[in-house]
This record gives structure tokens, sequence and C-alpha cells, in this order.
């Protein structure tokens, strides 16, 4: 349902409402100008009325019935910032918050901002005892879920880049190989959602993904990857919640690497208009489609928390994470330099990125992240020998974007990672440097 369609079921409140008169007594003067604003309202004479509630509003009166009709005025003359701004502060009276979170539903839907708009709307059926208002509220809820026939459709993400890499590494997070080789390399990446039932506020999605890096001589490491996953959204009181489970399929050199099932709980709620509380928990089972890759076998968690800043049209977003890994680990025969290796680390991760808007078409994308990885048995050299493994992890990157039209980008990042580790083989440095094109569909 469109956002047009949804004008007759709004009007009819508003019409009504612009009645509501002051429960307070006025100064003669005030109450003429409330008067007036109310029926040059009626008529459909907004920009009068407003300059009469602004008259009323000099002559003493300050109330929520005035308030109520600030925001209605400024709602039709679309000034819907002022709209908003006015009934947020109708919010704060309990006798009118109900109308107040309607209204601002209302203002959400002409702002386009279909998730805030359901939000609202569903804070108005929890909030005050007006089944008129709640009965709206239903009706605005029913015709948002009924999703426009454009979201039926497939979005998503196409894109495709040239690499530059000093270290050809494969950093999955489970394998990495140190070659101090550098090489070019051919990304191509796709993305796709599509809805198949509902929306954010209670729907079913799907998802599916595909990743194909293929090195110019160091084929050993190209990496391919395809997905496919399904989540449900719903909302948990002031919290909007999506529960998925996804599968991976990955290659490696050509040849099968790993098959990853993963079940995975988010959460979200607003702090504020512009800070939000992100939750994450994601718990995976790895399994080696290639038995030389048994050793990497096992179950990994996630515990991630993070906060999200909005300013204008910039954000910034940092998070905490957690990570533990229970793997099957590696024992190599003998005559090799190990006899054990452990693929089980602990993880605490620390992640800091911001999004700048520079003009209309540029944007600039900074990141940060350092990890330690604590090992949970040691190392065992021949001679039985051990050595405890602990590693910490910085990586920097930077990503420059430009808009060549409406779907296509234009994208230039660099990263630096610097890996150290307490045992010297599996500490290195690297240098990451690619160009390529995006295009949303």
């Amino acid at each position: 349902m469109s956002y047009k369609k949804l004008k007759p079921v709004f009007a009819g409140l508003f019409l009504s409402a612009m009645l509501i008169s002051s429960p307070f007594a006025f100064a003669q003067s005030g109450m003429d100008y409330f008067n007036q604003g109310v029926k040059a309202a009626k008529s459909g004479d907004y920009r009068n009325a407003l300059e009469k509630f602004q008259k009323a509003k000099k002559a003493g009166i300050n109330n929520a019935a005035l308030q109520y009709n600030f925001g209605v005025a400024h709602y039709k003359l679309g000034s819907y910032e002022k709209a908003k701004k006015a009934f947020t502060l109708l919010s704060e009276i309990d006798k009118f918050k109900q109308l107040a979170y309607y209204n601002l539903g209302l203002v959400a839907n002409k702002q386009k901002d279909r998730v805030a708009a359901i939000a609202w709307f569903q804070r108005t059926l929890r909030t005050g005892k007006s089944d008129e208002v709640k009965v709206l509220a239903r009706e605005a809820l029913k015709r948002l879920s009924d999703e426009p026939k454009r979201t039926k459709k497939w979005k998503g993400l196409l894109s495709a880049s040239l690499t530059s890499d000093s270290n050809v590494t494969l950093l999955n997070d489970d394998l990495t190989a140190v070659t101090s080789k550098s090489d070019t390399s051919i990304v191509l990446s796709a993305f796709g959602a599509k809805w198949l039932s509902g929306g954010v506020s209670d729907g079913v999605r799907l998802f599916l993904k595909g990743y194909l890096q293929k090195y110019n001589t160091q084929t050993a490491y190209n990496y391919t990857q395809f997905g496919l996953g399904a989540a449900h959204y719903d909302r948990l009181g002031s919290w909007k919640m999506r529960v998925g489970g996804f599968w991976d399929e990955t290659f490696l050199g050509g040849s099968q690497y790993q098959r990853v099932l993963s079940a995975e709980v988010r959460a979200r709620k607003a702090l504020s208009k512009n800070n939000q509380l992100r939750l994450r928990y994601k718990v995976s089972s790895i399994d080696a489609t290639d038995p030389v890759y048994d050793y990497l076998g096992g179950v990994r968690q996630q515990l991630r928390l993070g906060n999200q800043v909005r300013s204008g049209k910039n954000r910034y977003r940092v998070y905490y994470q957690l990570e533990l890994n229970d793997r099957e680990d590696f024992r190599n025969p003998a005559g090799t330099t190990y006899t054990f290796r452990s693929y089980s680390p602990t993880r605490h991760t620390i992640r800091v990125t911001g999004w700048w808007a520079l003009s209309n078409s540029w944007a600039l994308r900074l990141d940060g992240r350092y990890r330690t990885s604590s090992y949970n048995d040691d190392y065992i050299r021949v001679g039985n020998v051990s050595e405890s493994r602990d590693d910490t992890q910085t990586r920097l990157s930077a990503r420059l974007s430009k808009k060549l039209d409406k779907n296509l980008q234009l994208e230039m990042a660099y990263t630096v990672t610097n890996s150290d580790s307490s045992i010297d083989a599996e500490s290195y440095d690297r240098n990451l440097a690619s160009v390529g094109l995006s295009s949303q569909f």
C-alpha cells in the first residue's frame, strides 16, 4: 500500500481533532485567536490558522490543546519536522500521549519512514484508552503491513573490484596462511534479499549471497562462498528483533573447504531519536567439507554489544564482541614442527566505524578494529615443548565512494593490518588496496 493511499484514513482524525478546545480558562483575546484559528483550519486555511494560534500563544495561552493544533497546522502545511516537534512535546502529557503517538506515526509516514511510522502506531495501541484512536492505529498498521509491490521484488547489491594485496592470506578468522607474497585479484560479490511475507514489523525475509576472489598467480588462495538464509522480523516491547538461520558453503583453491550452519538473534532499541543500542548473538556449527581441514570443525559463538549514533547524514558505530571457539584442533604427524596446534581462541574485539557524507555524491567511511586472541590450549613442539599463543591484531581501513548515478557507485578502499603473535611465525603485516564499482538493484 503506498503512502498516498493512507491519506483518507488519516485525514478524518485531523479534521475532528481540530475541534478540540482547551479545558482551561483563557484571556478573552487569546481565546478569540484560538477559536479563529480553529475556524480557519476547518475551512482549510492552515496558514492563517497557524498565525492565529501563534497570536493566541503570545496572548498567554499555553496548553495541550494549542500544542496539538500547532502540530496539526504544521502537518497540513508540510512542515513535518515542526509538526514532529509539537507532537513530541505533546507526548509528555499523559492525557495526550496516545493521540500524540498516533500523530507522530502520521508524520513519520509523510516523511517516508515506514519503520518509524509502524513503531509509533504500535505504541498508540499500547497507550491510552481511546478505542477510536486505537481503531485508526490498527487500520494504519494494516495498510502499512501490505507491502508495496516493489518490496516483493529482489533487492540487493552487485559489486566488482580489483585488489592489490601485499601479503596474500586467507583472513576468515579460521585459517591464516602467512605467505609474504603479493598479488592482485578480482573480487565479485552479490547480495540479494526478498520479503516472503510481511515486513520489518512482522515478516519473513530470504537472503542469498555469493562471493568470488580469484588471484592472478596465488591461485591456491582463490576463495568462493555461497550463502542462503532466512530471518523473521518482529518486535518485543521497545526492541526490534530479527531471528534467523543461515547456511554458507565455501571453497578454497577450487576445492571444498567448509560448510557453516548458523543461528542468529539481533535486537535493536532506540535510546533516543539518534541513539540506538544493538545486540547480536550468533552460534555457528563449522564442518570441514575437505578432510584436510577437519581440525577447524567445531562450534563458534559470538556475542556483540554495540551503539549507533546519527548526526544528520553522518553516523557512528562502536561495538564490543566476545568470541568463543571450541574446535577439533590440529594434531600433526611425527616429524613436523608441531605435534599439536590450537584453533580454539577466545577473542575480544573493539571496533569503531564512522560514515560521513562529504557532499551529495562523495562519502567517506573510516573503520578501526582492535582484537586480542588467547588460544585455549598451548602449542606443543616436537619434544613436548609447550608454547602458549596470544595474538593482538590492529586493522585500520578507509573507503571513499562516489555516486555516479542513482544506483551506481565508485568505491576506493585501503586497509592496513598488523597481527602480532607470541609465536613469531604467526605474525604478519598486510596492506590491501582496492577499486571497484557497486550497483544496487
